[in-house]
């Protein structure tokens, strides 16, 4: 399946558990709300090496990852900075 959206960078907030904004293959930048709602809402979402983001809940708490880690933290790989 084609993906919706693909991350291209991240940019981290002071929260050392949380991503701010990412940005997207389209140079749009979209907060990290904004892409839990995209996935919740049924949009596929890839980074630019190709993992699929998910959203995982931990203690009521809903994170952006690659992988299905149920650890307290963003988690997009080793995505550059913008």
């Amino acid at each position: 399946m084609t993906p919706d959206f693909v991350i291209v960078a991240v940019n981290n907030s002071e929260d050392p558990k949380h991503i701010d904004k990412v940005k997207m293959k389209t140079g749009d930048i979209v907060t990290r709300q904004n892409v839990v709602k995209l996935l919740e809402n049924g949009k596929k979402i890839i980074t630019a090496p190709g993992a699929e983001v998910s959203v995982v809940t931990v203690k009521g708490n809903k994170y952006i990852r690659t992988d299905k880690n149920s650890i307290e933290k963003d988690n997009l790989g080793s995505l550059p900075e913008f």
